[in-house]
Protein backbone atom coordinates (compact mmCIF):
# COMPACT_ATOMS: atom_id res chain seq x y z
CA UNK A 1 0.00 0.00 0.00
CA UNK A 2 2.74 2.53 0.90
CA UNK A 3 4.42 1.87 -2.86
CA UNK A 4 1.14 2.45 -4.02
CA UNK A 5 1.09 5.74 -2.56
CA UNK A 6 4.47 6.47 -3.35
CA UNK A 7 3.85 5.72 -7.46
CA UNK A 8 1.02 8.00 -7.19
CA UNK A 9 2.66 10.82 -5.95
CA UNK A 10 5.11 10.25 -8.71
CA UNK A 11 3.04 10.65 -11.49
CA UNK A 12 1.34 13.73 -9.86
CA UNK A 13 4.27 15.22 -9.29
CA UNK A 14 5.43 14.55 -13.00
CA UNK A 15 1.98 15.82 -14.40
CA UNK A 16 2.62 19.04 -12.25
CA UNK A 17 6.37 19.35 -13.84
CA UNK A 18 4.87 18.90 -17.47
CA UNK A 19 2.59 21.05 -17.47
CA UNK A 20 4.66 23.58 -15.99
CA UNK A 21 7.38 23.26 -18.57
CA UNK A 22 4.50 23.49 -21.37
CA UNK A 23 3.21 26.86 -19.68
CA UNK A 24 6.87 27.92 -19.68
CA UNK A 25 7.72 26.97 -23.47
CA UNK A 26 4.38 28.47 -24.23
CA UNK A 27 5.05 31.98 -22.30
CA UNK A 28 8.71 32.18 -24.04
CA UNK A 29 7.02 32.10 -27.14
CA UNK A 30 4.31 34.95 -26.19
CA UNK A 31 6.92 36.64 -24.50
CA UNK A 32 9.65 36.58 -27.37
CA UNK A 33 7.34 37.53 -29.79
CA UNK A 34 5.61 40.29 -26.77
CA UNK A 35 9.04 41.79 -26.79
CA UNK A 36 10.17 41.34 -30.11
CA UNK A 37 6.92 42.98 -31.85
CA UNK A 38 3.71 43.33 -30.01
CA UNK A 39 4.68 45.46 -27.48
CA UNK A 40 4.51 48.57 -29.94
CA UNK A 41 1.15 47.73 -30.18
CA UNK A 42 0.02 47.78 -26.27
CA UNK A 43 2.46 50.85 -25.12
CA UNK A 44 3.48 53.52 -28.27
CA UNK A 45 6.16 54.45 -25.50
CA UNK A 46 7.67 51.79 -25.26
CA UNK A 47 8.45 50.95 -29.11
CA UNK A 48 11.47 53.71 -28.64
CA UNK A 49 12.78 51.85 -26.01
CA UNK A 50 16.10 49.93 -26.97
CA UNK A 51 15.97 46.31 -27.15
CA UNK A 52 17.77 45.88 -23.97
CA UNK A 53 15.46 47.61 -21.89
CA UNK A 54 12.84 45.66 -23.86
CA UNK A 55 14.23 42.35 -22.62
CA UNK A 56 13.17 43.28 -19.13
CA UNK A 57 10.00 42.65 -20.04
CA UNK A 58 10.55 39.25 -21.00
CA UNK A 59 10.59 37.44 -17.55
CA UNK A 60 7.52 39.52 -16.69
CA UNK A 61 5.30 38.69 -19.55
CA UNK A 62 6.23 34.47 -20.02
CA UNK A 63 5.30 34.52 -16.15
CA UNK A 64 1.86 36.00 -16.99
CA UNK A 65 1.52 35.59 -20.83
CA UNK A 66 -2.56 34.65 -20.56
CA UNK A 67 -3.08 38.08 -19.30
CA UNK A 68 -0.34 39.64 -22.01
CA UNK A 69 -2.28 37.52 -24.94
CA UNK A 70 -5.46 39.28 -23.83
CA UNK A 71 -4.45 42.71 -23.73
CA UNK A 72 -2.53 42.38 -27.24
CA UNK A 73 -5.41 40.61 -28.77
CA UNK A 74 -7.75 43.26 -27.40
CA UNK A 75 -5.56 45.62 -28.28
CA UNK A 76 -5.68 44.21 -32.31
CA UNK A 77 -9.08 44.25 -32.36
CA UNK A 78 -9.80 48.10 -31.38
CA UNK A 79 -6.93 48.81 -34.18
CA UNK A 80 -8.70 46.42 -36.82
CA UNK A 81 -12.24 47.85 -35.32
CA UNK A 82 -11.23 51.54 -35.97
Amino acid sequence: MIQNTGVAIEIIIRAILIALAIYLFIGLIIGLLFVISGIRRVDPVAESAPMRVRVLFLPGSIAIWPVVLHGWRTRVRGEIEQ
